[in-house]
């Protein structure tokens, strides 16, 4: 038995000796070539870390739970939440502020149809369409509440679009007529229960940029002189036309908050604050009126606030 026990183990070590000769490399045979190390100049260095360990601080996140990318510091996305908010909901109802938008997206469904049409005039009323978008879309995105309300998440991003296009259709352009085109698609997928890709400005509304005086103002002479006047003539008319009155009302008291927010037209005069307050106010109680006086006494307040400011804002 010792002989073999011998005889085996120095099979043993002349395999082992003979795999490392295998794996040494053969002497005299220079080293593979390798391609040498890329030189950046220094700007590109600038863009690295020398030593990535020093930018991991914090504890070490558990192995199979993913993090959430960082958000584009500057920009608020459409579908986050805006950051600012206001009582509206005691000026204009949800309701009706979602009314007014679908009658609207109505009016620009249709009036948004060809280049020759919206060239020949259909600007005119465009520019309107989008601006009374913009503000009602502008009061979305400051709405107390309704964390819910999925138009909320987009209303930045619908109001400063929409601004764009009723801005430019102060004249009826292919680039006007291409802009609106754009709005239009938006606001159908919107309404439709979509999704739009729009980044508006975040933080409070600059409504400067979101209208100017005129197509506003259109807005509440079609509201009040066009509807609420002679739905209030008489006590038939009103009870007929109730629901209507509300709704015009309520447009008519968001507006009217609208033309006193800083960076508008006049905002500042006192007499001009004051027409507005009182117009908003009287146009609250028509909204909440449960009599026929008492809309019609409300109307009286509204016309009276109207003569006067027209007298000096002409």
């Amino acid at each position: 038995m010792r002989p073999v026990y011998v005889f085996s183990s120095l099979i043993t070590v002349s395999l082992i000796a003979g795999g490392l000769l295998l794996a040494a490399p053969p002497r005299g045979k220079p080293k593979p070539k390798r391609a040498r190390p890329p030189v950046f100049d220094q700007r590109k260095n600038d863009l690295y870390a020398p030593d990535a360990r020093k930018l991991l601080v914090g504890k070490r996140r558990p192995l199979g739970r993913t993090v959430a990318p960082p958000k584009t510091p500057g920009k608020t996305p459409s579908d986050d939440p805006p950051t600012s908010s206001y009582a509206w909901s005691k000026i204009i109802s949800r309701d009706v502020l979602e009314a007014e938008i679908k009658r609207y997206n109505q009016l620009v469904q249709q009036n948004v149809s060809t280049p020759g049409k919206y060239r020949s005039g259909g600007y005119k009323q465009g520019r309107v369409q989008f601006s009374m978008l913009a503000i009602a879309f502008g009061v979305v995105a400051e709405y107390d509440g309704e964390r819910d309300w999925r138009w909320k998440k987009h209303a930045p991003g619908m109001r400063d679009a929409l601004a764009k296009a009723g801005k430019n259709s102060k004249v009826g352009s292919q680039a006007a007529y291409q802009e609106a085109k754009l709005r239009k698609f938006d606001l159908e997928d919107l309404i439709r229960g979509g999704r739009v890709d729009l980044t508006g400005s975040p933080g409070p509304v600059d409504w400067s940029k979101v209208t100017d005086r005129s197509p506003l103002m259109q807005r509440l002479e079609l509201a009040f002189d066009k509807r609420l006047k002679p739905w209030l003539s008489n006590p038939a008319q009103f009870k007929q036309n109730r629901a209507a009155a509300k709704h015009e009302a309520e447009v008519i008291a968001m507006l009217a908050e609208v033309i006193t927010r800083k960076s508008l037209d006049d905002y500042d005069e006192e007499d001009y604050a004051a027409w507005a307050r009182a117009m908003k106010q009287a146009a609250r109680k028509i909204a909440e009126a449960s009599t026929y006086e008492e809309a019609s006494q409300a109307a009286g307040v509204i016309s009276k606030s109207c003569s006067a400011c027209h007298e000096v804002y002409k």
